[in-house]
């Protein structure tokens, strides 16, 4: 059974793919604001 937090992240994972290289970028940026302290600049 899925739970519903691997549901939205597999939500995310689905939608995340269907952008294009800009937007994708953008949207990494707007997450690593949003969420400074659970990324690490050692990951990419």
């Amino acid at each position: 059974m899925i739970s519903s937090e691997d549901k939205e992240l597999l939500y995310l994972q689905r939608n995340l793919q269907k952008l294009d290289h800009e937007k994708l970028k953008r949207a990494e940026t707007i997450l690593r604001n949003a969420f400074y302290d659970i990324f690490d600049d050692n990951e990419g």
